[in-house]
Parts: C-alpha cells; structure tokens; sequence
C-alpha cells in the first residue's frame, strides 16, 4: 500500500513548520564568527539594539552558562570567550522582519584576537599540535562514561578499541599482508526542507516550539535543563518533516529562539539559510582508514588491524557515537579470528560534524570492501567467493562478542551477483569507453534504545466498527513510519488499515522516546512499542467481553473487523462498540472510561562496546562506464539485496532502497564541502555538486531486491530497519566497478573524472 500521506505530499497541502505563522511573530538572524578560532575581546550590541523595528538582542550573557553535547558537554549555544569555527553563534536578534534582523546582526561589533588554527585531523591528534581547541576538555562534564581520553594527545577527544585475538601473530602467521588507506570527506544532508523553528511563551509560561526535529524528546529535555523548567512546561510540536538524514537532531536554534521568546513576550522564528546549514549545523564526518589484513592463500582472513581517523570538527555533538557505529559496522561483517581496532576521534577548527545516513558505516565499508578486491585480485579469487568464505554466519560471534543472528549476508551478495551477472564474459570495450562491474557486502546496526506507543481504541457512532489510533513519538520524515505503524496496528485487531489513525507528534500527547527518528530504529523498536500496545488493549477489550458472558476465559476469544468472536466451532460475537457505555452521543468503559493500550520496547543487547538491537546485512552491486579520454563516470546499473526478515510495506520499502540508492550514488561522486581556512566555500546548490535526474540509472536499471530469509526474533512480524542500510554499499561497489572498467583505484571520494583521468595518466607513465 502507499504512504497514507502521499495524497498531501503531492498536491502540496502538506504543512511544514516554514508554513507556520503565528500572531505577532518576530523574525531572528544569527551574529556568527568569522574566524575559525579567535578569542572574544568584546561585543558592542548597542547600535543593533537601537535600530527601528528590533526587539530584542541576546549575547552568552543572556544564557544560563551551561554547555551542552549528546554525550561529552563541550559546546555553548552562544560563544563564550572563544570561537573554534567559522560560523559560530556569537549573538542572535529578534525584529519585526528578516530585513531588519539582518541589518541589526551586521550592527553588532565583535573585537576578535584571531588564534592558530588546526584543520587536518591528523595534524591536531598529535601530540604537539599547533593549538590545543578545548584547554578545558578533562574537566568537561561527560553523561555517560563511555568517552575516554588520550592525555598525551590533547586534541582527541575520544579513543576506543576492540581488540579480539592476536593481529601480530596472525600477521606472522599470513601468507600476505595487505594494506591501504582510504579517505572519506566531509558530506551535507541536503534535505529540501530547511532548519526551522518557532518558541512561543505561554501565559502560564508553558514554552512550545515547533521544530522539524527529529529528537523531540531530547529536545524537550535539554529545554528542562537550559531554562530550569519542568518537562509539563515544555511542548515540543513537530509538524511534516521535509528529510532530515541525520542532520536535524541537534538542539541548535531552538535555545535561541526561546531564550528570544521569554525577553520579548511574542513568538519567535528562526530560519537557517542554506549557507547557514552547511556551515553552521553538522555534515558527515570526513574520515581517515587505514586497513592492514593477513591472509592465507586460499583467501581466508586470519588478521585485521585497522585505524579510524574521525574529524569532529569544532564540537563533539554526536561525533563518539558515530565513531563507535563505525567501528561497530568494520567488526559485523566478516569473521576474522584475529581484529584490532583504534579508533580516533579528533577536534579541528572545521565545522561540526554529526548523524548522516548510515552514522559512520559508509565511511569505513568504502574502505574495507575495496580492500577485499584488492585481496581477491591479489590472489586470484572470484571477489563474491572471498566475501561468502569469510562473512560471518548466523550464530557466529562477531569482534564485538556478539552472537551474529538474522544475518542473510551470502544470499545478499549471492543475488546481486546472479543480477549483475558477474562472472560472465562479455565485451567491455566500444571506443574509449569501458565497462565494469563492482559489488560490495555490509551492515548496518540498529541503536537498542527504548521507546513507548499508546494506542486507543474508539468505538465509531452509528456503525458496528472501529477506530483506533497510535500516539508514537517518531517523526515522520517521508520514509512512511506511520504508514507501518497503521500497517502493525491493523493487523493487530484485524481490522482495514483506513481505520486506524497515527498521530502527529507532540510530546504533550505523545509517549515518550529515548533516541528519537534515527539509526533505523522505528520498524524494528516503535514498532514492537506499537505491536504491544495493541496486545494491551485488545486484552482489555477482552476482559470486558468475558465479564459480558461471551466466554470464560480470555483465552478463548479473538478480535476481528470490529467483533470480538469466540473460537472454536460454535462461534458467538459481540460488536466491540458494544462493550462500552452511553452518555448522550458519547461512550465510554465503565470503571474505566476508556480503552487505551501502553507499549514499551527496549531492544535487548550483548555488547558492552556499543548497545546494538539488531543489524541488516546487504549487499550493493554496481555496473558502470568510464571514458578514457575523460574519465567521465556514467553508472549503468545499481543493484541492492537486503536482508529484512520481513518487509511490512514492500512498496515503501523499495521506495527506501531507490533513494537510498540514488543518495549513495551521490555521495559517491559528486559531493564534497570545500574549506578555505575553515570557511565553507561552496555552500549552496550553485556550487555543491550533487546527482541530478539524470545521472541516476533508468528505474529499470535500478533493482530492488528484498529477502525476507532470516526475520529477527525481537523483531515486529520479524522486521527490521532499512533506511540507512542500502545507501552505505554504494560507494565501494561503484569504486569495484570503476577499478573493473579501467583498472585504477580510487582510494578518496568524491571519486571524480579528474581523480580517474590522473590515475589513468599514471598508469601510462608507468
């Protein structure tokens, strides 16, 4: 079935927090730093505070003095003191209008000492780097002890490992040792919506906001924290989200827009342009590999060192989290008796990095299913054949101790083989272009965080059914959760999809949720939350039936189109709207005047290093075509199999997958954020490259396939996530393809015509 909101998404009826306007709302602009690490000498606000039609200015004076972080809390809202990256918040107003907003922001003065600043990860993880960022980083204030420092090395913000085995006597041990280094750069979101929110002020001072969030709750709470109010005096509202992919989870206007809210008694808005955006929220984390693996001669991996290199940019946001979800990805894929791994996560003066679709697996699967080429080239294995001798199976235990279950990963790779039809021998040459195929293996894990549902039941007036309807707290980014939730629902009372109801988020309505709309979660937790919650008020719906002598024991009933049935032979049933009471119009439970189910769902985990719920195996296959004369890159055919124990939605699932895809394909090779000094130097549509209409294959060039081989025990009908997973083979697997067409490897994405053409010049110089 399609997205129960399709019909408004297409017709353009849909509402954002940008449609939004309330009665006497003021406009805010953003006073930011123009360098990427300077002391603050002073802030002169009086000449921007004296202009018409301004009605409030705010400095880190006006702000409680509280840092705050997903984990590790090093960054204010406003600067104090000291900016690290260009693009900092250093002052925000608020006017009648935009016009007069950015006209006061460009009246503040703002006296700088510009500092040294560091911008190569690996040159700030030294021991003696140039500057040291964060002077203070030991006597931050960490919320969970997971971060460890590396005191010798001040710039590290955190250093982790896993170690499984003995890597120098496997190394001792291989027939080759293999190593390499791979480069990944700093990526934005590109969501069509942009960074939105309003703060509103009530009279009995209840704050509400609207945000296009993608972490209500936290949101909410760090609200609690910054202004010293309890969670009932908060309310977060989140209309229709237009894409997050990561890139609106961080608390970053919405402080500003309420601390704005409470000086001036109106509401609020704040809008982030898209200079804005690449510069001053967060983007995919640039990362250094390097990948050293022992192998014997008939191709089995017996050793596995690696090194992660992680720009964190200025802050640490979300960075050790998505350092750990890659290190997670590198140790789930493949079973290697000996593995050891560190992992670096490091401070420059750069922007902010963060959550980005896949959190951190695509960076380290580019490298690591580039480097099993280069292993089956170097001896002479079919590259599929390599992969299917070493991945893990289920119930083997992974780097992490885990005991891998649900995995599907050979008959992945086994599929996209047969539709590539690799293997067979074909002509590859016509002129100067030249074909090849390239296929890649992976995982994505599933973050085990809990989350809630409420589920309601309402009895329709004037007919013999039903409604019910879902209160979940996850956002609804255009990739049809709540489609799957009525989906999970339906099923559940069996009853037609139509006649249940999923509500919009508003945490003064609904239930809390630990981690909010992210790490392809939903399915796989909010919907075991859902699936519960349904089980909880079909069985109170059943008590009431056996107390009407229907039968004499729960047990012995079922719930079908509205109708509570016996089972058995001699079948008996009563309507449910039966069951409940009149006054008037209305109806209601006696005793407990209304139906209403809870469901709470906290996936289970075995890791102490990171707690994962679940992980969906996939593997990516690519076709291509590259120019010798150019290096010109034209993709031919992508094909993705996934492992999803059970697709609720196969519509929207392939959905997922052909824009999984076509992102992938994206961010492949087109994309890349330039900094001169710091200071994003293409930061609009003008200049960031990304895959136009045209450069993704023809729709059927572009093949979905869904298995449904291995369902997870924890999961809801057996599902699992998909959102991130498909887009995180793409690369390596173009890169395979590339190498296959051409025979050069390209180690850096974006991987560009330029890159190959060099490469190629190279080789012939050679």
């Amino acid at each position: 079935m399609p997205a129960s909101d399709s019909l408004e998404k297409v017709t353009g009826s849909t509402k954002y927090t940008s449609d939004l306007k309330l009665h006497k709302m003021l406009y805010a602009k953003v006073k930011r730093s123009p360098y990427a690490h300077a002391k603050i000498k002073s802030i002169d606000v009086s000449e921007a505070k004296s202009r018409d039609g301004v009605k409030a200015v705010i400095t880190y004076e006006d702000l409680p003095d509280i840092r705050y972080g997903y984990n590790l809390l090093d960054e204010y809202f406003l600067a104090r003191s000291r900016v690290r990256y260009v693009g900092e918040p250093v002052a925000v107003v608020a006017a009648e209008s935009m016009e007069v907003a950015e006209r006061a922001v460009d009246a503040i003065k703002v006296e700088y000492e510009e500092l040294p600043a560091v911008f190569d990860p690996e040159e700030s993880m030294k021991p003696d780097p140039s500057t040291i960022i964060h002077e203070d980083l030991s006597r931050y204030e960490r919320l969970i002890p997971m971060t460890k420092l590396d005191v010798s090395r001040p710039n590290v913000l955190d250093y982790t490992k896993i170690q499984k085995g003995d890597v120098g006597k496997g190394f001792e041990e291989a027939d080759f040792v293999i190593e390499n280094k791979f480069i990944t750069p700093m990526q934005q979101h590109c969501a069509m919506e942009t960074h939105n929110a309003i703060a509103e002020v009530g009279s009995d001072g209840t704050i509400t906001i609207w945000r296009d969030t993608q972490k209500p709750y936290v949101l909410r709470d760090w609200i609690c924290k910054i202004f010293g109010v309890p969670p009932s005096k908060v309310r977060i509202i989140v209309p229709e989200v237009g894409g997050g992919f990561g890139g609106k989870t961080e608390p970053k206007m919405e402080p500003l827009c309420v601390a704005l809210a409470l000086k001036t008694k109106r509401p609020v808005r704040i809008t982030f342009t898209r200079e804005e955006i690449f510069s001053c929220t967060s983007n995919r984390h640039p990362c250094v590999v390097y990948i050293k693996d022992g192998v014997k001669k008939n191709g089995k991996l017996i050793a596995r060192e690696m090194k992660l290199v992680w720009n964190a940019g200025a802050y640490c946001e979300l960075s050790d989290y998505v350092a750990k979800a890659g290190a997670i990805s590198a140790a789930a894929t493949y079973n290697v008796p000996n593995f050891k791994l560190d992992n670096y996560v490091v401070y420059t003066n750069t922007p902010v990095s963060g959550a980005f679709r896949g959190f951190g697996s695509p960076q380290v699967q580019f490298a690591v299913e580039q480097q099993m080429d280069i292993i089956a080239e170097k001896l002479s294995i079919n590259p599929v054949e390599l992969r299917i001798m070493n991945c893990l199976d289920e119930g083997d235990e992974n780097a992490l101790g885990e005991k891998m279950h649900s995995v599907g990963s050979k008959k992945c790779i086994q599929k996209v083989a047969e539709r590539l039809r690799c293997g067979e021998i074909e002509e590859k040459r016509h002129g100067s272009l030249r074909r090849g195929r390239g296929i890649a293996l992976g995982n994505k894990y599933t973050i085990a965080a809990p989350s809630c549902a409420i589920v309601e039941v309402h009895p329709a007036i004037g007919a013999e059914d039903i409604t019910v309807e879902v209160r979940v707290s996850t956002i609804n980014l255009g990739q049809g959760t709540h489609t799957v939730f009525a989906q999970i629902a339906a099923e559940e009372f069996k009853m037609p999809v139509d006649k249940v109801k999923v509500v919009g988020v508003n945490t003064a309505l609904t239930p809390y949720d630990a981690c909010g709309t992210v790490s392809s979660r939903s399915t796989f937790t909010v919907g075991n939350a859902v699936k519960r919650a349904c089980q909880d008020a079909k069985n109170q719906i059943l008590k009431l039936a056996v107390s009407k002598g229907l039968a004499a024991s729960a047990e012995n009933l079922e719930i079908k189109s509205g109708m509570v049935y016996t089972k058995g032979v001699n079948l008996q049933s009563i309507p449910i709207k039966d069951l409940f009471a009149f006054w008037g119009l209305e109806r209601f439970v006696e005793d407990a005047g209304v139906i209403i189910g809870k469901g709470f769902f906290n996936p289970p985990t075995a890791s102490a290093y990171y707690p994962s719920a679940c992980y969906t195996h996939f593997a990516n296959g690519a076709e291509v075509e590259v120019d010798l004369e150019t290096g010109e890159i034209k993709v031919i055919k992508l094909v993705t199999a996934i492992e999803l124990g059970k697709a609720i939605n196969p519509l929207l699932t392939e959905g997922q997958i052909y824009g999984g895809l076509g992102m992938g394909m994206s961010t492949t090779l087109f994309e890349n954020i330039f900094l001169d000094h710091g200071k994003v130097i293409n930061s609009d549509f003008t200049d960031y490259k990304v895959a136009r209409t045209a450069d993704v294959p023809l729709h059927n060039m572009t093949e979905a396939i869904i298995l449904e081989n291995a369902p997870h025990r924890d999961g809801p009908f057996g599902a699992k996530g998909i959102g991130e997973a498909v887009t995180v083979g793409v690369a390596p697997a173009i890169a395979n393809a590339i190498y296959d067409a051409v025979g050069v490897r390209i180690r850096e994405i974006p991987i560009t015509p330029e890159k190959i053409f060099e490469a190629l010049q190279q080789n012939k110089s050679h």
